[in-house]
């Protein structure tokens, strides 16, 4: 593992570059049309992507955990969990999305896949953080794989906030309408989860984009039809 930038290398990125570089490729994801990077501009200095999503969750009930999915995947909603949206859930649970609505954050997974790269938790009672979250993939044709981090594992000895963790080097976890988050808020309990996103794909700005590009093509070979 290496740590260029604000991105991690690990050994199968290094393979990949060394035949890239025998086929003379080059890429970073900078200017292509599919990504959208936020205020960064490409996987280099993805942690600048200034896409953070604040979802502040209150469980009213004095007796029952309340488990929350993120987004809708193929495999539906995962036993356990109420699919995350605005206002009351379960009765107990309250959700408030920022800068925009929670639904509106679940909508655009579905269509916008997009790497997670943190998660930040604010709790108000140390024991939430020992509640995991938990990554989920659906696989149509194979089982299903599943990846859980545990918040007050993550905190260092460092930490001014004993109620305060964040969790990163999340790897692979993406969400999309194959993928998801899990988690569960305890009784009585109220927690802030921050999520910072990095790359998503977002097809209607490659549309705009290659219709763009479409344009300056045809009138260049005006151009040339006038010289």
């Amino acid at each position: 593992m290496k740590k260029v930038g604000q991105m991690t290398i690990d050994e199968k990125a290094f393979d990949k570059a060394l035949a890239a570089k025998a086929e003379g490729q080059k890429y970073v994801g900078a200017s292509d049309p599919l990504l959208d990077f936020g205020k960064a501009s490409s996987f280099v200095r993805e942690g600048e992507s200034g896409k953070k999503f604040s979802i502040k969750l209150t469980n009213k009930s004095e007796n029952k955990s309340i488990g929350i999915q993120l987004n809708k995947t193929i495999g539906g909603i995962k036993e356990g969990y109420n699919l995350l949206a605005d206002g009351a859930i379960d009765t107990d649970l309250t959700v408030v999305g920022t800068p925009n609505s929670a639904s509106m954050l679940a909508a655009y997974l579905a269509s916008n896949p997009s790497r997670v790269l943190s998660v930040k938790f604010k709790v108000d009672d140390e024991e939430q953080l020992d509640e995991p979250i938990v990554f989920v993939k659906d696989n149509l044709f194979g089982s299903v794989h599943t990846e859980s981090r545990v918040p007050s594992d993550e905190q260092s000895q460092e930490t001014n906030n004993p109620k305060n963790a964040e969790i990163t080097g999340l790897g692979d976890w993406l969400c999309s309408d194959k993928s998801t988050l899990l988690y569960k808020v305890r009784a009585g309990r109220s927690v802030n989860v921050i999520i910072t996103f990095g790359a998503s794909v977002d097809t209607a700005k490659a549309l705009c984009t290659k219709a763009e590009n479409a344009q300056v093509t045809v009138a260049a070979a005006l151009l040339r039809s006038q010289e």
